[in-house]
């Protein structure tokens, strides 16, 4: 893809944004049909917004920047409404749609500069809109990113300098890992600056100088060309010292007066017998100022580079006749809700894979090749959801671990993210999916790729639940007062008696400090307003309450022995249970209490892993079920809840010398004399849950 400068050719950074309204490029304007327009809808920063019909692209003044509205700075247009969305919009987009726009503005604004290094002149301004007059200084609103053509080109002047790269607070700047302002800053006395200058880094460069005259004196001359464009001669362009291979725009030579052959080689001097003379190699370390003629007119054939790219020009090359098409720098394409990989060029857009461009091919004809590109990252943005707090946005890429932000907001308690069904039907916390996996479904083209995060956990029907994630999460927040009242609403003070008997005498105690000492503690507290560690305070005093509370089981745990595997199965079902008997189990009775329906508030779930290929059933928390369900256990979900504080400690035993079923859940007793026969008991001794 062609940047316009004639030092170096060179993909930009990043693609404009490439989303539904905006359309995929690459159609000549001599074959495009003219009489397809569109309409233009621009929302304004201030609310108000404005329809222009008849338009197929966005020009410069079409982007001129609206009032700022009371206490915000117009930053500019975007492809997506909002702060953090989007990308902005290039002058000369072209649309192939209804297409809408819409103004960003911020109290918080960077001003980013773009500086030439002292006393050198490397880089060229970018006009953002018409009558922008400081083309060296953009605005970004906090959130949001750089575009990749605001980043300015090499200036085009042929100096024995050429633009090399960027520097920011004395450090290197890789334009490619972040485009964020806010990554950039200076640090002063402690705090960011709402200034960022990038410096241009210049670098010593030779001048390749390209001659119209003929290579043979005396013979006809050339014109010469850059894309459609005619140029003078000579073209000049500054390749830096340090290079392996000329690495700038070769202009095309077409012959004076049959402008359809072209120059098949460059001489590096001129001279009456061509075979005195040498042809320069594009491929060659450039080590000196060189001069360059053209030569052997021959027939020739355009070779156009579609990249597939909303926004952006494609690169051409004159090939001529049986000759090979060397491929272009790689493009490169970002927009607010994808990062893309560039996966070759192709003859079809569609990019089938028996459809790759073999650059060892003689071009006999003009072609169009188009770059493939797949999603190489999703983006989700995590909403603050108050104020003008912006928003966190998060990058996953295939394979990644799924992660949520930490939220803090004064005089509020962050509640989540919300709720996420799966696939099957099974509804969690968002923030539950933390630590998972994130895999890719994909859709869409070959030019127009698309991909969803989902976040696969082991805990379905058949071992698994299918999250699919959306773009974006608005948080959760309780105010110090709601919060409370949500962990005072675990235990209902006012129960009646039978309900009562869950908690034992425990709850009557539980009642008396509630009403007197946590009550009393927050009318205090409440004066005025919670404060952060008054109300930390008061959650701590409530916990403490209910972690004494002595919940007492509803619901018996029976187990059974199968004596020709030894598995010893527990279940809430007494019908199972005599079931089992029937079928050559040995009843072992009902040893423990639990709870069945979650009818208290404090146990924790435990949840019946079974291994398939020994028969045995083990009772275990969440997250060792799930592991156990990767490696080819079956999770058979909740099979019922522990008692907070329970009467019976229940320890686990592992029998080493079997093969078979190898855990039992019992009393210290049993377990102790079990120890003394060989056996070892699970976590260093420590009662794996409590139940009654």
């Amino acid at each position: 893809m062609m940047t316009g400068n004639n030092k170096v050719w060179r993909a930009p950074v990043a693609g404009l944004a490439s989303v539904a309204m905006l359309a995929t490029m690459g159609v000549s304007t001599l074959t495009a049909n003219a009489a397809n327009t569109y309409d233009l809808t621009k929302m304004y920063a201030d609310g108000t917004s404005e329809t222009i019909h008849g338009v197929t692209s966005i020009d410069g003044a079409q982007l001129v920047p609206g009032a700022d509205p009371a206490g915000q700075t117009v930053t500019g247009w975007y492809t997506e409404e909002g702060n953090g969305n989007g990308t902005k919009v290039q002058p000369g987009t072209k649309i192939t749609a209804d297409t809408t726009i819409y103004e960003h503005s911020s109290a918080d604004v960077y001003t980013v500069n773009f500086a030439n290094p002292a006393g050198k002149d490397v880089i060229d301004g970018v006009a953002e809109y018409d009558g922008d007059t400081d083309t060296d200084t953009t605005y970004v609103a906090e959130g949001d990113s750089l575009a990749a053509w605001q980043i300015p080109g090499d200036d085009g002047v042929a100096n024995h300098q050429v633009l090399a790269g960027w520097t920011a607070n004395g450090g290197a700047v890789d334009f490619n890992a972040s485009m964020n302002p806010a990554d950039y800053v200076s640090i002063y006395n402690g705090e960011a600056s709402d200034y960022v200058t990038f410096t241009a880094v210049a670098a010593d460069a030779w001048t390749v100088s390209f001659y119209g005259d003929n290579a043979i004196t005396g013979y006809a001359n050339y014109d010469l060309y850059v894309g459609d464009n005619a140029v003078a001669s000579p073209y000049q362009v500054d390749v830096n010292k340090d290079n392996s291979s000329y690495t700038g725009t070769m202009p095309t030579a077409k012959l004076q007066g049959q402008p359809d052959k072209i120059a098949a080689v460059w001489k590096t001097s001129r001279g009456t017998d061509d075979k005195k003379l040498t042809d320069f190699d594009p491929s060659a370390k450039v080590t000196s100022d060189m001069n360059l003629y053209p030569f052997n007119a021959v027939e020739h054939f355009t070779v156009t580079f579609d990249d597939q790219v909303a926004g952006t020009e494609n690169a051409t090359a004159d090939v001529a006749k049986d000759a090979t098409v060397s491929a272009p720098a790689d493009p490169t394409r970002a927009d607010g809700k994808y990062k893309y990989a560039f996966a070759g060029w192709y003859t079809t857009s569609a990019c089938a894979d028996a459809d790759a461009y073999d650059f060892n091919t003689k071009v006999t004809k003009d072609i169009t090749l188009y770059a493939k590109w797949i999603v190489s990252a999703v983006k989700v943005s995590f909403q603050p959801g108050y104020g003008s707090a912006k928003p966190t946005e998060m990058w996953f890429e295939d394979g990644d671990v799924f992660e949520t932000p930490e939220m803090t907001r004064d005089d509020y308690v962050f509640e989540g993210w919300g709720t996420i069904t799966s696939v099957e039907g099974n509804e969690v916390d968002v923030e539950d999916l933390a630590g998972y996996q994130v895999t890719f479904v994909n859709g869409g083209t070959a030019a127009d790729p698309t991909a969803k995060l989902q976040v696969v956990t082991p805990n379905g029907a058949d071992g698994f639940y299918h999250y699919t994630l959306a773009a974006s999460y608005k948080a959760e927040w309780y105010s110090y007062e709601e919060a409370l009242y949500e962990f005072e609403s675990l235990v209902n003070v006012n129960m009646d008696a039978d309900k009562q008997k869950l908690y034992t005498d425990s709850y009557k105690a539980y009642v008396e400090s509630f009403k007197k000492d946590y009550t009393e503690a927050k009318k205090a507290a409440a004066k005025g307003g919670y404060s952060r560690s008054e109300y930390d305070a008061l959650l701590a005093q409530l916990k403490d309450m209910q972690a004494k509370l002595v919940e007492v089981g509803d619901t018996n745990l029976y187990r059974v022995y199968n004596p020709n595997n030894g598995d010893h199965y527990f279940t809430t079902s007494q019908a199972e249970a005599s079931a089992l008997v029937k079928l050559g189990w040995n009843a072992e009775g009902a040893p423990y209490k639990v709870v069945l329906n979650r009818v208290t508030k404090f146990g924790t779930p435990i949840y019946s892993a079974y291994n398939p290929n020994t028969g045995e059933h083990l009772l275990t928390e969440k997250g060792e079920a799930e592991a156990l369900a990767q490696v080819g256990w079956v999770n058979e979900g909740i099979k019922f809840y522990t008692v907070q504080n329970g009467s019976e400690s229940v320890v686990r035993v592992y029998n080493p010398n079997t093969n078979g079923p190898a855990h039992l859940y019992t009393d210290a007793s049993e377990a102790n004399g079990l120890a003394k026969i060989g056996w070892s008991i699970d976590n260093n001794g420590a009662p794996v849950f409590t139940l009654d």
